[in-house]
């Protein structure tokens, strides 16, 4: 699944173009990039659990951030110790990832 433009636009204002995780400057149209200012549209939860394309599951994220969250292609190859591993570094990731945007309050 997919968020529509208009979460994406919307998600987009309210983090004023900035990573959820680190508040680091994105820059729009490097959405899904590499390199200065790439990033992606995140589900806070999975819609494999259950998560849904609605405003308040999508998180903006850096692609570094992003890629923690375990996305990103060939992320399983990359991790040593194969699929059990890799989903209790995905707990761990989401773990983090949970706590930094736990703390947000967003305005509207």
């Amino acid at each position: 699944m997919a968020f529509s433009q208009d979460v994406i636009d919307r998600v987009w204002k309210r983090q004023e173009g900035r990573c959820a995780a680190c508040d680091k400057k994105l820059v729009r149209k490097n959405r899904g990039k590499q390199g200065r200012g790439g990033w992606e549209a995140h589900h806070q939860r999975p819609v494999s659990h259950g998560g849904s394309d609605s405003l308040s599951n999508c998180a903006i994220l850096c692609l570094g951030h992003h890629l923690k969250a375990g996305h990103g292609g060939n992320f399983k190859k990359r991790v040593s110790g194969g699929e059990k591993h890799l989903k209790a570094r995905n707990r761990s990731l989401y773990t983090e990832l949970g706590k930094a945007l736990k703390g947000l309050h967003w305005k509207w």
